[in-house]
């Protein structure tokens, strides 16, 4: 049992070397940095080809390359290159959503485990991108909005509540957009139900503001407040309605419970 634990201690040992990252000189790249300057941030991916000599002595094979971030995709040459010659690596870079300056590492390494290193910089200025990224629901009249209905859940007394609505225009001009509220009861109490289109009536506060105005492409986002003032039971949506340049839109539903 110990000749057999000794061999295989000495065979560990032996192949320990071999696995090991070692940094290399072998692989000239010149240069080692690229800089691709000003660009936009929708204008596509970029791409360039680092070339690099061998100078060392036998031949040498790139196995893969290693980068921090996803938005950096790399293509090593895997044809072995002779002392003297030349071989390449492909680095691309996606801009989408990453605007501002950057700096990335890219490692390369041999079939040997050796490595050195190269990089890519450059800024990125910002683009254009559609509305429906981040406002992806229509209500119509070139409007759109973040959420197609608002689950509010319990509102507990004493407790403010408030909702970040994103909206977003497509229209060729500017509109504006004012609120009309519409409530609607269910398992409210009979007194609520009666004059459940009365905003007076209900036992809790909205807030919103008084008309938002939107230019072409443009996105902004408001506050939905709510503040409880009387406990109840219940459940209670309030249909916030967008009223864009006089027209009402598709209503985005606001569904409050309550457990008193």
């Amino acid at each position: 049992m110990f000749r057999h634990l000794t061999l295989l201690l000495l065979t560990l040992l032996t192949l320990l070397p071999a696995a090991a990252q070692e940094p290399t000189s072998d692989l000239l790249f010149e240069p080692k940095i690229h800089n691709f300057g000003t660009f936009s941030e929708t204008g596509g991916k970029v791409t360039h080809r680092f070339t690099f000599t061998n100078r060392g002595t036998k031949a040498v094979t790139l196995a893969r390359a290693r980068v921090g971030c996803s938005c950096v995709k790399v293509e090593v040459g895997r044809r072995p290159v002779p002392p003297g010659r030349t071989g390449y690596v492909d680095v691309t870079y996606d801009p989408d959503y990453r605007p501002g300056e950057f700096s990335k590492e890219i490692a390369v390494f041999t079939t040997d485990n050796r490595y050195t290193y190269i990089w890519v910089k450059g800024v990125v200025t910002p683009g254009k991108h559609p509305v429906t990224d981040n406002c992806p629901y229509p209500l119509g009249h070139g409007l759109y909005s973040n959420y197609k209905r608002i689950l509010l859940g319990d509102l507990a007394p004493g407790t403010p509540r408030a909702v970040t609505l994103r909206l977003g225009s497509d229209a060729r001009s500017t509109i504006t957009v004012r609120w009309r509220l519409d409530v609607k009861t269910d398992g409210a109490p009979a007194a609520a139900k009666s004059s459940s289109n009365n905003l007076d009536a209900l036992p809790f506060s909205i807030k919103l503001p008084t008309s938002t105005m939107l230019r072409p492409d443009d996105q902004t986002e408001i506050k939905v407040e709510l503040r409880t003032i009387a406990p109840f039971r219940g459940r209670y949506t309030v249909n916030l309605i967008p009223i864009v340049n006089g027209y009402p839109a598709t209503p985005i539903p606001l569904q409050v419970d309550g457990s008193l």
